[in-house]
This record gives C-alpha cells, sequence and structure tokens, in this order.
C-alpha cells in the first residue's frame, strides 16, 4: 500500500503525525504547501482550485493559457435556478438543447426536468445534451476562453494561514 491508495483525510492525518514526530518534516511539507506571491516575501497556498473550470492548479505552474472555461453564468427560465447558477459563474451561459440525441428517449412526464439535472451536480453525464452560448459549442467541448487560473478565494494581504 502507499499513500496514494489513502483517502485525502487519511493522508492528512499522516502527514500531520509525519510532522509531529519529524523534527524537519513541518518545514519541509509549509516549503512545499506555501509559494511566494510574486514580487513579496509573503505565502499563499501552492495548490488552490480555479473559480472558473474548477480544477486544482499549482500556482507555480500557473501561465496565461492554463485555464479553459466558458464565459458568463447559466440562463435558465427559472429563477431560482437562476440565481443558483449566478453563484457559480463558471459554469457558462449555456442552455438546455431538447433537439440534441441525448434527449431522444428523455420524457418529462417521467424523468427529471433536464435543466435541473444539469445544475444537480450531474453535468458531466448530461454536457452533450446543452449548448454554450458564448460558443455555440456542445456542452463537452473545453471550454473558449484561455487565461491564468483564478483561486476561488482571492489571498489577502492580511489573510494568515493556519
Amino acid at each position: 500500500m502507499t499513500s496514494n491508495d489513502l483517502s485525502v483525510s487519511s493522508r492528512t492525518s499522516l502527514l500531520q503525525d509525519v510532522c509531529r514526530q519529524v523534527k524537519d518534516a513541518e518545514a519541509l511539507a509549509s516549503a512545499r504547501l506555501l509559494a511566494p506571491i510574486d514580487g513579496s516575501s509573503a505565502k499563499q497556498k501552492a495548490y488552490q482550485t480555479c473559480k472558473h473550470c474548477r480544477q486544482e492548479y499549482a500556482v507555480v505552474e500557473n501561465h496565461t493559457k492554463a485555464c479553459r472555461y466558458h464565459a458568463g453564468a447559466y440562463e435558465s427560465h427559472c429563477t431560482a435556478v437562476y440565481v443558483l447558477a449566478i453563484a457559480n459563474a463558471s459554469v457558462g451561459s449555456r442552455h438546455v438543447d431538447l433537439d440534441l440525441p441525448i434527449w431522444a428517449d428523455h420524457d418529462p412526464s417521467i424523468h427529471v426536468d433536464p435543466e435541473e439535472l444539469i445544475l444537480d451536480g450531474n453535468d458531466s453525464m448530461y454536457l452533450e445534451g446543452v449548448i454554450y452560448e458564448c460558443c455555440n459549442a456542445p456542452g463537452h467541448i473545453a471550454g473558449c476562453v484561455r487565461s491564468r487560473h483564478k483561486p476561488v478565494v482571492a489571498f489577502g494581504k492580511r489573510r494568515r494561514l493556519s
């Protein structure tokens, strides 16, 4: 068994135990888990989650074309769903296209509304059934916007890492 076979919480516990028992382990782990902020002696998390593409990325490897996403917010006929999607703007402006083959056997009287399927975290299964309005691409196509990754939580000068 290797550490890769463990859950995230088990790996975290293991790392904490090693840091408590081995004198230089905490300094080594901190050096690997914290990255310098450009032009400053301040530090930030070395691995962050991008607010656009939702992928974890290494801060030191971030570059101008590292992230691909669709711009905007999901547009729906349902105001409540639209408000939910605005909070998650990385989804991109898209609409369910009921003429696409994936919805051929979809019966609204039996199945859940397709827009609910898309917003309920089942994106990956049903992305072929949506069209992005920013580029008219099917939902399973990689983003049309390329940029640097942007952290979900911006790192402020006064924020402390514990």
